[in-house]
């Protein structure tokens, strides 16, 4: 196992088999889609072409499970990557699926992966714990944007905005519907997850 992961978010323009083997040779060894701005037929090509050059790639779960063919609840997305990843069909609630793992990387919210779970992964087990959260100073009451971003979601339909375009769109409202708060809490939570990582570097360089 690489102790470095390196990123990289490659696009449907180009996504042949040929690109991502060059980019993994040259060390890149995790793909990041944004499904946002992609069919669902270019996501399911680009996880098929990476697929292609390796076969290392864990098993990727959920809050209520392992990701599964069969599993009723699960979006188009989530039933691809189950189809490609999963392939010895391990079934399981989250506490069950981590029991014996070696590595599990969290990043759906605050309280998931409990302590005593983590006492049965495996030896020298590595856990990334990245739900983390906005510096409470900064924070913004959930029930306050949730509402600005319903408005915002609301605005988008209304002037049919689509694909690319969405993201900068809703920013930009909420932005301005929170009379710039948005930004400060925005570059708030980047600072404190630059710090985060930084401690999480230093004591993993320190353990190995």
């Amino acid at each position: 196992m690489k102790h470095t992961k390196i990123v990289a978010t490659i696009s449907d323009k180009r996504c042949d088999t040929e690109f991502i083997r060059q980019l993994y040779d040259a060390g890149m060894n995790v793909v990041r889609l944004n499904t946002a701005h992609i069919s669902t037929e270019s996501a399911l090509t680009m996880i098929q072409n990476v697929r292609s050059v390796s076969d290392e790639i864990g098993i990727l779960v959920d809050t209520k499970g392992a990701l599964v063919i069969g599993r009723k609840d699960m979006n188009i997305y989530k039933q691809a990557i189950a189809a490609l990843s999963n392939r010895s069909k391990k079934t399981g609630s989250l506490a069950e699926v981590i029991q014996g793992a070696d590595v599990v990387i969290g990043v759906s919210g605050p309280g998931v992966i409990k302590p005593e779970m983590v006492k049965t992964m495996a030896k020298d087990a590595i856990v990334f714990a990245m739900a983390n959260p906005v510096p409470e100073k900064f924070e913004l009451p959930d029930k306050y944007i949730s509402g600005i971003i319903l408005k915002a979601l609301k605005q988008a339909e209304k002037k049919k905005t689509s694909g690319k375009a969405v993201t900068p769109f809703l920013l930009d409202a909420i932005y301005k519907m929170t009379s710039g708060k948005s930004i400060e809490t925005n570059v708030a939570l980047v600072k404190n997850n630059a710090e985060v990582c930084a401690k999480l570097s230093c004591c993993y360089f320190n353990k190995i």
